[in-house]
């Protein structure tokens, strides 16, 4: 089976395992997991229906590739690697994380699990530039791109409502130049 292999965690092709696996549906329901990945719809109770074709549409895009993420330690399955808008033609696409087993947080997977994808993305696949978005107050996973090269590109002020109050979005972009650099590559 096809995996991308960080120090911490690896990917393996999202499938229906993943999506009946009882965990992934609990993270879509849990919302201290999901309330800075700003999709309104997980924020409220969600149908499993509703996931189902969520997952489907990744699966049968031509310009997505849906990961699930497992730690390597106790092989677990603990969230999920998007990569989307893949943009053959300039060279782009768009990386989101969502590590949804708490348990895993802080433990530096996001870095791990951004690292070892992005460098699949650059070395394997071709692409030029890389970009990402996360809401201001996601100080973790805004770091965790940024730890891999990942330059915040633009601030979209006031952008998205959190929680009654307006918060900042911010659009992190990253060449492979970047990428080698903050990973110590030649």
């Amino acid at each position: 089976m096809f995996r991308i292999d960080g120090q911490l965690s690896y990917m393996v092709p999202f499938g229906d395992t993943h999506l009946r696996d009882k965990n992934y549906f609990e993270w879509l329901s849990d919302y201290e997991v999901m309330k800075t990945i700003n999709r309104l719809e997980y924020l409220m109770p969600v149908e499993f229906e509703v996931v189902v074709s969520y997952v489907n549409d990744l699966l049968e895009s031509d310009s997505d590739i849906f990961f699930a993420l497992y730690m390597k330690d106790g092989d677990e399955f603990i969230g999920t690697v998007r990569v989307a808008k893949m943009d053959w033609r300039h060279g782009l696409a768009d990386v989101g994380i969502l590590i949804g087993n708490r348990s895993a947080w802080g433990r530096g997977i996001a870095t791990d699990a951004i690292n070892a994808v992005s460098k699949y993305l650059f070395e394997s696949l071709g692409f030029r530039k890389l970009t990402a978005g996360a809401l201001s107050n996601n100080l973790a996973v805004i770091r965790a791109f940024e730890n891999n090269g990942y330059v915040r590109e633009a601030l979209f002020r006031e952008q998205f409502r959190f929680e009654n109050e307006l918060v900042d979005h911010i659009y992190l972009g990253c060449f492979q130049p970047e990428f080698r650099k903050s990973t110590h590559q030649n």
